[in-house]
């Protein structure tokens, strides 16, 4: 018997009607794969989920948070966004124990699936935390201030209600210059949208060339040379995360 794989198209909503599909048909998959990865075998029966309708779906998050909790719901939410090699069948395994043994089992860490769910879910809150102060935001032409960053996971979606509240009064956009996805902030409507950004049209102001000037002198004469320990920075301020860094870059 061929071995069946499941295929959808890279979506969260995707991958939410291929749990559906197998959950409420009581079916096991030897795999679930995004549609870019897949790389077709003679071994596999393919099968291509699409996405389901919007009613569908809407009675199958209410399912799971009603069996579950928002915690779990988001604890998948959060692993897809790690975008972690295989999390689509760590995910399926830990929808299915939970289910199946109930809610208490997400604080089961014994559990080899439950562990390794709270550690990733960790991880990508670890990084958002991170960005909440590592995030750097310049004044480009037309009054808006651009953040670029390039995060490990695709945590794009949920650090920008953080800073919606923190900088309401301001038009801003952050851009993940590493999956090419921006999210624009109006600061009038109080309203964020994901937005096209061309950065050969990101112009910085005058006034942020003078006031990154200024930082920079500050940040090197407040600086004391013999007491330097770039292993401590490091501790505090992974070196992954300085390209963005005006005082790392300078």
């Amino acid at each position: 018997m061929l071995a069946k794989i499941y295929i959808y198209d890279g979506s969260f909503e995707g991958l939410l009607s291929v749990f559906r599909e197998l959950i409420l048909d009581k079916l096991e998959p030897i795999n679930i794969i995004q549609e870019l990865s897949y790389k077709p075998s003679l071994f596999n029966d393919v099968i291509f989920i699409n996405c389901a309708n919007q009613k569908d779906l809407s009675d199958f998050c209410i399912y799971i948070q009603q069996k579950l909790s928002n915690k779990a719901f988001k604890a998948i939410l959060l692993c897809y966004l790690s975008e972690l090699k295989g999390f689509e069948m760590l995910l399926y395994k830990y929808l299915t124990i939970v289910l199946k043994k109930g809610l208490r089992e997400i604080h089961n860490l014994s559990n080899p699936v439950i562990f390794e769910i709270n550690k990733i879910c960790t991880k990508v809150m670890r990084e958002c935390h991170r960005f909440y102060g590592f995030l750097r935001f310049r004044l480009v032409e037309g009054n808006i201030y651009y953040a670029p960053f390039e995060p490990e996971h695709n945590i794009i979606s949920v650090i920008t209600p953080h800073f919606a509240k923190r900088l309401k009064n301001q038009d801003w956009i952050i851009h993940d210059k590493k999956r090419n996805i921006a999210i624009g902030y109006n600061a009038e409507t109080r309203e964020m949208k994901q937005v096209l950004i061309d950065t050969n049209k990101i112009v910085l102001t005058n006034f942020e060339k003078t006031i990154q000037e200024l930082w920079s002198i500050h940040f090197k004469y407040i600086s004391i040379e013999n007491r330097i320990n770039h292993k401590l920075q490091m501790n505090f301020m992974p070196q992954k995360y300085w390209k963005y860094l005006l005082e790392k870059n300078n």
